[in-house]
Parts: C-alpha cells; sequence; structure tokens
C-alpha cells in the first residue's frame, strides 16, 4: 500500500512538472510565438548559433556534450570572436579617443561548481531564442542605423531571422539610447533588452516583456549570436529598408523620424548628412 501511494505521489508530481512546463510551452508554440529555430541555423556567417546555453553576467557557458572536455563527445569550445568592432560610451559617441577595440565575449563550459541554483539545475527555455547584438558604434545614430538595422533587415529578408526573436544588446552595463528601441521596435514582437540585464541573477520568476516566456530568464535551447553588426554600405538594401518608416511611424511621433528619413542618402552616398549622430 505504501508502495502505491508513493507511486501516485510520483505521478501526480510528474503531472504537475508538464502542466507546469510542458503546456505552457505547447500552448504558446501553437499559438505561434516562438521562432523557428530552423531559420536560426541557417545564420551562418552572420552569427554563431550556440545550443543550450546559460548566460551569466555577459559569460556565455555552455551545457551541450560537445562543449564538456570531461565527455567522449566533446569537441572544442567555441569562440565568439568579435573582429575590428568598436565601442564608444553612452554619451560620448561623438568625442574623439573615447572609442575602444571590444573584446571578445567570454565562453566557458558549465562545471559541478556553479554559485547560482539556476546554472546548477537549468531550465533552458524552448521558445525564448536571444539574438545577441555586439553592434560597432553602438552609440552613433547614423552608424548603427547603416550598419546594425541594414544587417538585421537582410537577416529578415533572407529568413534567417524574423521577428518571434528577442534582440538583446551588448551595452557593457550601459542603458540604451532612446533611438535603439525605436528603430529597433519593427523587428521584433518583444521589447528590446541588453545582454547584462538579460543575464542578471534577477529571480527566475519576475515578468518580463522582452521574450515570449513572459518571465526573467538566463538559460536557453538555442542563442544565436553575435550579429557582427558590420555591412558594405553598397551591399546594403537601404531603399527596402527605408521603407520600413512607415511602421516607425506608428511607434512615436519625436524627431526620430526625421532622422530616419535623413539616413537613406548618407548610406546611399550623400556623405554630408552624415556629419553628424542622430542622438534625441
Amino acid at each position: 500500500m505504501a508502495s502505491s501511494a508513493a507511486g501516485r505521489q510520483e505521478l501526480h508530481q510528474c503531472w504537475q512538472f508538464v502542466a507546469a512546463v510542458w503546456l505552457p510551452w505547447l500552448l504558446i508554440t501553437h499559438a505561434g510565438l516562438c521562432p523557428d529555430v530552423t531559420n536560426s541555423s541557417k545564420a551562418g556567417s552572420k552569427c554563431q548559433v550556440l545550443p543550450k546555453v546559460c548566460i551569466d553576467q555577459n559569460i556565455y557557458v555552455l551545457y551541450s556534450n560537445q562543449h564538456n572536455p570531461r565527455h567522449e563527445l566533446f569537441t572544442q569550445l567555441p569562440q565568439l570572436k568579435l573582429h575590428n568592432i568598436t565601442m564608444d560610451y553612452y554619451g560620448y559617441g561623438d568625442i574623439w579617443g573615447t572609442h575602444f577595440q571590444r573584446p571578445s565575449p567570454f565562453v566557458r563550459p558549465a562545471t559541478a561548481g556553479e554559485e547560482t541554483r539556476e546554472l546548477a539545475h537549468p531550465q533552458f527555455s524552448r521558445c525564448t531564442i536571444p539574438l545577441v547584438i555586439y553592434a560597432d558604434d553602438l552609440y552613433m545614430y547614423g552608424h548603427f542605423f547603416a550598419n546594425t538595422v541594414a544587417t538585421i533587415h537582410m537577416m529578415q529578408q533572407d529568413g534567417t531571422l524574423d521577428d518571434r526573436h528577442n534582440l538583446v544588446i551588448d551595452t557593457f552595463g550601459m542603458q540604451l539610447a532612446t533611438f535603439h528601441r525605436f528603430i529597433l521596435a519593427p523587428f521584433s514582437h518583444y521589447d528590446i533588452t541588453t545582454l547584462s540585464y538579460l543575464s542578471s541573477r534577477l529571480p527566475a520568476e519576475k515578468p518580463e516583456s522582452y521574450n515570449p516566456d513572459g518571465q526573467h530568464g538566463r538559460c536557453f535551447w538555442w542563442v544565436a549570436g553575435p550579429v557582427w553588426g558590420l555591412v558594405s554600405p553598397a551591399a546594403s538594401p537601404i531603399h527596402a529598408l527605408s521603407s520600413q518608416q512607415l511602421h516607425w511611424s506608428g511607434y512615436a511621433a519625436s524627431g526620430l523620424g526625421v532622422c530616419l528619413v535623413h539616413c537613406a542618402p548618407c548610406i546611399a552616398g550623400n556623405k554630408s548628412c552624415c556629419a553628424h549622430s542622430y542622438i534625441v
């Protein structure tokens, strides 16, 4: 009788787990809120897709067997190399001599000595696929629009990215400028967030609007990153991109709309309007 009661309790706990974890995931997947992971796998040179990752205070912690040095399937630890990405500071984007070369992100395997419970016993989100953006000259409006936004637009046009990904920007712990959320809004259903916030050790049950799960989370079945944020002006589909301002105009009635109009001739070759960054 005791074993039968224990069996029923175990079955009940199993169903509780299904109700708490799998059913919500099935519902949001069926509702079409989750991005298609097969699209992310086609990212190629634009970004690197990593499986089973927790991001802890800007550090990528890998849980896949192929990234575990003690496992027989271990191959190697991936390196996220950033090539010639220049970082500027919030409020100092136009000051000569304040830029620096952005270091490559830190990547390590998961260990038996993880400091937080979330990393010691990770629950990987199957629906949230962060697209981590390492942008060149992050706080210079014209550069960000011409390079990073054009790259994201190209990825959506070729089917690599859809608007169900959540966009995450590495800011070195600084806040986003006003224009970041504004010009990236048409490219995702969810709020734009920073890597430092996404990877912070906040409670997992904290409600959030930057992902389809609706709560804070740092562990994912898939992470796409980094987007280099660099695109040749000659290859940039700026005319198609400028048509997006029809969507932008609905997000805010501010001077940012004027900035968007001026960006198109800049990228098309008219450098006279690119003398300064548009920061509102």
